[in-house]
């Protein structure tokens, strides 16, 4: 007959604690690698968006011969009529909750901003081009860039920067 030790029953504290520390390391680096894994596929998201951007921005300027400005971007009518393959979602970012048929999404800086593509064109003579929604006046946009915010390096960048083609 094998006689049992009162103290041989179950775990030690010091085995549970260990057992719990190995449990706690091991959700650390799965949660690490699924928030690494989320940030990449959003940047290839915000990576792909730039150039359909880009593509349709070209398009325009291929049929009219001058680039939109920022008003004309942002206004969904004005879309809708100059850009009818423009994809209202590749104007917002992954982490973004704008709403380009209701809002201005696309910001006007000259340099990448978080959560915020941005659209900056300008005259040849490199001032801003930014009139009101439909103006002649701003049909001497020659020129723009496109700035896209990654989360952390992507490839190597903080950020995606596209410039027209010509």
């Amino acid at each position: 007959m094998i006689s049992k030790d009162k103290n041989s029953d179950g775990f030690t504290i010091y085995e549970l604690v260990i057992l719990i520390l190995v449990i706690i390391v091991l959700a650390a680096l799965v949660f690490k690698t699924y928030n690494s894994i989320q940030a990449r596929a959003r940047n290839t998201t915000r990576q792909s968006n730039l150039l359909a951007l880009q593509r349709n921005i070209e398009t325009f300027y291929s049929r009219y011969g001058y680039f939109p400005n920022l008003s004309d971007m942002n206004d969904a009518g004005w879309r809708t009529k100059y850009m009818p393959n423009l994809d209202n979602s590749i104007l917002v970012d992954p982490l973004s909750k704008c709403n380009p048929s209701k809002t201005a999404c696309l910001g006007g800086n000259n340099k990448p901003v978080p959560k915020q593509y941005e659209y900056y064109p300008t005259q040849s003579d490199g001032l801003s081009c930014d009139g009101k929604v439909g103006s002649k006046a701003d049909q001497t946009c020659a020129q723009y860039n496109l700035y896209a915010s990654y989360e952390g390096n992507f490839n190597g960048a903080k950020y995606d920067e596209l410039q027209n083609l010509d």
